[in-house]
């Protein structure tokens, strides 16, 4: 990991618990909270005892001591760091007792032994699926009982101290995702998926006093989770509100300055009951100078779920009309293969498995209407399933040494993580309550969809075009050749459509969970203030409370910096100054003053111009191949479509961004939106009508713009006249 988290522990202090109950100078009870600590930092003081209650919860910890020094220990964390455990496994006692749910270990397994025995010890059993290991030691023997039910993990986690140390989590992963390192990334998606799968689990079993700001974690951690399956170097660019940025931006910073201030009001209160009766009225008319903002921004997150559905459906169009182009060329290229056993293997690996990923496309596409979603679902789930299975039987009979089949299923695995990606949107938007139904297992999307596609059209090429060899012709393998890169280049436009709608599925989920905390945040004080414990867990559990809401609106500034960004990077082709989710609610007033001038000033302009780092003309060049050509060259091709009916001949090429003809013409290499401003086709070949003219339109898949500086795309596949 590139970031310590060591290095974070003071970005998360507010969430921080250390407590220690003393008697006759005795440390009987040890009680930590937080984002990390090292063993030794607990325990190795003056006055501890071997006979102390050791409570800990914390994602990270780091073991660097042979034992726990304990007679009772409790441990919450996604990740334990077993220092030196080369060196044996660590000692306990006869009596000792140990509750233990933990993620998963690095530097060594965690062993557990007593000192009279000589073997290597019991290996607590951890996992990224939450279990309880209760562990008792009696007669020099280590004895352990594992549990996943949902009252065992509640035990655990449903603790003011827990749910202040899953908060530090959250807001961790925050400050690792603005680093936009990969190893930083990979540690906070571990991190958000430990918080939404142990809560969850614990669900209803949560105190009811517990329980809202449980639900609020899941959603702002489930919701973050999400975004995490968008690619790097995918950019969706909403539209902006001038109106938002000028004037309703202000009242979330104006929200976070409250709570910067109360924290500080809680903190030096001398009677937490004075201070709870002071911060009341505030929090509430807080609350309500949020909402309006939050709700505005959701009302425009809805919007754009409205432009994408549209998009997605017009791309879901095309990539049906092309797919059944495919199988027609499929039908004809089969036909006239003689050997079973090869028609057998291309039913699997091309024929199945693309219609499994079609099904897929639809399935994804329907998450949102409840008449058509489940049964969608059902019948990707059946296609993917029997697409395997005929993969499976025929990798037994032929091998596969260009990698087709492994491909074949990596790309339907792929859709597959795409379908549940859109589902878990789908269902986070519902706004599920741990009082209800809270999803486990939340869509991730583990493999680049355009790298799988890709991958799969280039082994695919590589075998069909083989097929010469085994007396295929050659005009079937062109066509359908031809026709299979076309659809590959809609089933990566379509698939990057679909992550972009999960993601902001998962954005419109998160602004629903922040405005009903926002909404429930007075109810839900008065009732921590009056059921949790003693005055110093009432004072750990309501500073977690006001720490979790400034830090939830500042994740939602910062997702409102990120459009921007995107916008800014559309026309300018650069990244905007940055903003840090730590920032003050003054340093946030400042730059976003300098956010709200710049799109008040590009609302108002017509074109944004930038140079790009080619200032000649990129040409081109698509061979054109017909049904009756008998090779097809190894470069991208412009597909000859027969006329038929009232419909002239067509060309179909697909102009993709990492072409090496375009190596250094584009900025970011092909990252960003480019205006063309000028284009200009040449066909050779074609023959004019009686009076010399071509009659001729150019159209395009996707979306199309009107002109630079415009955010408002044209319809999908609009023609115009040559």
């Amino acid at each position: 990991m590139a970031t310590e988290l060591s290095g974070l522990t003071v970005k998360t202090k507010a969430y921080r618990t250390l407590r220690r109950t003393v008697d006759s100078g005795r440390v009987i009870d040890l009680l930590f909270g937080g984002l990390y600590t090292a063993l030794s930092e607990i325990v190795d003081h003056p006055g501890a005892d071997p006979g102390t209650t050791l409570v800990i919860y914390t994602d990270t910890l780091l073991l660097d001591q042979p034992s726990f020094n304990a007679r009772g220990t409790s441990i919450v964390a996604r990740n334990v760091i077993v220092r030196d455990a080369q060196d044996g496994p660590r000692i306990v006692r006869d009596g000792d007792a140990l509750t233990l749910l933990i993620g998963g270990t690095t530097e060594g397994p965690l062993r557990l032994a007593t000192g009279a025995r000589s073997d290597d010890g019991y290996p607590v059993p951890t996992s990224p699926e939450p279990r309880v290991v209760s562990v008792e030691v009696a007669g020099g023997h280590v004895k352990a009982t594992t549990s996943a039910t949902a009252e065992d993990i509640a035990d655990m986690v449903a603790r003011p101290a827990a749910l202040n140390a899953f908060k530090a989590s959250l807001t961790a992963s925050t400050f690792l995702l603005g680093n936009e390192d990969p190893d930083d990334a990979a540690t906070a998606r571990s991190m958000l998926s430990w918080i939404t799968r142990c809560v969850a689990i614990a669900g209803a079993k949560i105190p009811a006093g517990l329980r809202g700001e449980f639900t609020d974690l899941y959603q702002q951690a489930a919701a973050l989770l999400m975004t995490l399956n968008v690619p790097p170097g995918t950019t969706y660019v909403p539209v902006l509100a001038s109106d938002f940025y000028k004037e309703r931006i202000t009242g979330l910073i104006d929200a976070v300055k409250w709570h910067e201030d109360a924290l500080h009001t809680l903190a030096t209160a001398a009677e937490i009951d004075d201070a709870v009766t002071k911060l009341s009225t505030g929090l509430a008319e807080t609350a309500l100078t949020e909402q309006k903002p939050v709700k505005q921004r959701h009302d425009q997150v809805d919007e754009d779920l409205v432009r994408l559905g549209k998009e997605i459906t017009s791309l879901r169009y095309e990539l049906l009309a092309q797919h059944d182009t495919v199988a027609t060329r499929f039908a004809l290229l089969r036909k006239a293969i003689a050997d079973k056993q090869i028609r057998d293997w291309l039913d699997a690996c091309l024929s199945m498995g693309i219609n499994a990923v079609k099904s897929g496309v639809t399935a994804a596409a329907a998450v949102e209407d409840p008449g058509k979603a489940q049964e969608a679902a059902e019948g990707f789930a059946r296609l993917a399933e029997q697409a395997y299975s005929a993969i499976k039987e025929v990798s037994q009979e032929i091998p596969d040494d260009g990698g087709l089949i492994g491909h074949a299923r990596t790309l339907i695995r792929t859709q597959e993580q795409i379908v549940a990606a859109c589902q878990s949107g789908a269902r986070l938007r519902e706004q599920p309550t741990a009082a209800t139904d809270l999803p486990r297992e939340l869509g991730t999307i583990a493999v680049d969809p355009d790298l799988a596609w890709s991958n799969f059209l280039t082994a695919a090429e590589h075998k069909v075009a083989d097929l010469r060899d085994s007396g295929a012709p050659g005009p079937e393998v062109n066509a359908y050749l031809a026709a299979l890169r076309i659809l590959g280049a809609y089933g990566k436009a379509v698939s990057a459509k679909l992550i972009r709608y999960a993601a902001r599925l998962a954005d419109a989920a998160a602004l629903s969970s922040q405005i009903t905390a926002a909404a429930t945040v007075h109810d839900r004080w008065a009732k921590l203030a009056r059921d949790t414990g003693e005055q110093g867990e009432r004072r750990a559990a309501l500073r977690g409370l006001l720490a979790m809401r400034a830090d939830t609106i500042r994740r939602s500034l910062y997702a409102t910096w990120t459009d921007y960004r995107s916008a800014y990077r559309y026309l300018f082709f650069a990244a905007p100054p940055t903003i840090g989710v730590d920032m003050t609610a003054t340093e946030l007033k400042t730059r976003f003053a300098e956010v709200a001038d710049w799109v008040a000033r590009v609302s108002g302009l017509g074109a944004n111009r930038v140079t790009l780092p080619s200032k000649g003309t990129v040409e081109l060049a698509f061979p054109i191949v017909g049904a009756k050509d008998t090779t097809v060259p190894d470069s991208d091709v412009a597909y000859l479509v027969p006329p038929s009916g009232r419909s002239g001949s067509g060309l179909l090429f697909t102009i993709s961004p990492n072409d090496p003809r375009l190596q250094g013409q584009l900025p970011d290499s092909g990252q960003l939106p480019v205006w063309v401003l000028e284009a200009k086709v040449r066909v050779e070949g074609a023959t004019p009508n009686s009076r010399g003219n071509i009659i001729a339109s150019l159209a395009t898949s996707g979306c199309t713009a009107t002109s630079p500086g415009r955010t408002r795309p044209t319809s999908a596949g609009s023609c115009r006249p040559l």
